[in-house]
């Protein structure tokens, strides 16, 4: 018994750990939710999401993004983490590590590297250009057109090491 003492002890430390730094909050929010100003029960503020239009598209637009992300980071870290498990190659360490770099990184270096990528002036207009498949006086605006498919593409290639481990 005395063994095991120690490990219930980190157990119940890590339960008081995330149950004060996430649960509470979590838990707070969803009741405000639910609370009018004299501290009564009202679904006036969840029905106003669902009510107006502006909340309505923010809510279907954060869908799409935590959808495809996720699609997109499993995209990249499935064959990824296959190739990893079950192959044996020289410098398997090294790419080990170095799929790993994105959770070291910030955000914005993501997002400037996919402003470099997808701009207008951008490697994927540039090659396409040079294969002929678009015309080089009107490139495609992928940031302006498509801004759900850059943050998309950057969140997936922010968070596939989270998948990949």
């Amino acid at each position: 018994m005395k063994t095991r003492l120690p490990s219930v002890f980190l157990l119940l430390s890590i339960a008081a750990i995330m149950g004060a730094f996430l649960l509470y909050p979590v838990w707070h929010t969803v009741r405000e939710a639910f609370v009018d100003s004299k501290g009564g029960f009202t679904s006036a503020y969840v029905s106003e999401i669902f009510s107006n239009p502006l909340y309505r598209e923010g809510l279907v637009n954060s869908l799409k993004m935590a959808v495809f992300s996720s699609i997109g980071a499993l995209i990249i870290a499935l064959p990824l983490a296959v190739m990893s498990a079950r192959l044996d190659f020289p410098g398997k360490t090294l790419l080990g590590s170095l799929l790993l770099v994105p959770l070291i990184l910030p955000p914005f270096v993501g997002a400037i590297g996919i402003k470099q990528f997808l701009g207008q002036e951008g490697a994927a207009n540039a090659f396409l250009i040079s294969l002929g498949l678009m015309d080089g006086n009107a490139p495609m605006d992928w940031m302006g057109n498509g801004r759900l498919l850059g943050v998309v593409l950057m969140n997936a290639l922010h968070l596939y090491p989270i998948l990949y481990l």
